[in-house]
């Protein structure tokens, strides 16, 4: 989706993925090969002597590949990539785990987003319900007068699973200024997080709570794929 939103043509943009899984027209898609020995690292070399305005990795494994990304994006690329982590927070500290320099990663990084996907309640058959207490202090809603919530009940439209579609909640840390000072200290995914939201951003469990109470989805299912 990022890169659809940048492809306008003027910009050379070079992928490395593992396995390719869409073909996106205007880009340059590579695929890894371990058996010839073309893996993230060594590919990721290959596309930096082309000298592309974006780069896209598929997967940062191992420190090999961050300090290579990382290069690209101090000397004028645009690099995205993923980390596969529980939150924002804990993606950052992913890099340090990999062997980064923590001053290295905090003069790069420009943006980080964790993602969860969530069943939508199906609009045909969903009707109000009232989740369990329990269910809602998780999520931080507490009782909320006159609030109502939703759920599927099962019907034709979605196959009896009272669900149809996914929506994604999505929690985004931008790192100000005294944030990428205290990233230069190591700090732990608790104090990213702690300042990153004292900034305004909004958690996935927070981000979730706001579609349960929005109508689109259960309370059950924003604590069973964000908590």
């Amino acid at each position: 989706m990022a890169l659809n939103a940048i492809n306008t043509g003027d910009k050379t943009i070079i992928t490395i993925e593992d396995p390719i899984e869409y073909e996106l027209k205007g880009l340059k898609q590579l695929q890894v090969n371990a058996a010839q020995s073309f893996t993230f690292a060594n590919g990721l070399r290959s596309i930096l002597r082309q000298d592309p305005d974006v780069i896209m990795v598929g997967e940062v494994r191992d420190k090999d590949t961050a300090e290579i990304a990382l290069d690209a994006a101090m000397t004028g690329h645009l690099v995205f990539t993923t980390l596969h982590t529980i939150d924002t927070a804990t993606a950052i500290g992913r890099l340090s785990d990999l062997g980064v320099e923590s001053r290295r990663y905090a003069s790069a990084l420009q943006l980080v987003i964790a993602q969860r996907l969530v069943r939508l309640a199906c609009p045909e058959c969903k009707k109000p319900y009232k989740p369990a207490q329990k269910d809602l202090d998780q999520l931080g809603i507490g009782t909320l007068k006159d609030q109502a919530y939703y759920r599927g009940a099962g019907c034709s439209s979605c196959n009896g699973t009272a669900f149809f579609g996914r929506i994604g909640v999505f929690e985004c840390l931008h790192p100000e200024a005294d944030l990428k000072e205290i990233l230069e200290t190591n700090a732990t995914p608790a104090v990213i997080r702690e300042l990153a939201r004292k900034h305004g951003m909004c958690t996935l469990r927070e981000e979730g709570a706001k579609k349960a109470l929005q109508g689109l989805t259960p309370v059950e299912e924003i604590v069973r794929v964000v908590m």
